[in-house]
């Protein structure tokens, strides 16, 4: 989870999260 975090802060959570649905 803090990787989580550390992508939030640096503005990646939104580009891993569209990835995670493209994967699924």
């Amino acid at each position: 989870m803090a990787r989580s975090v550390e992508a939030a802060e640096q503005g990646s959570f939104l580009e891993e999260l569209i990835r995670k649905w493209n994967d699924h």
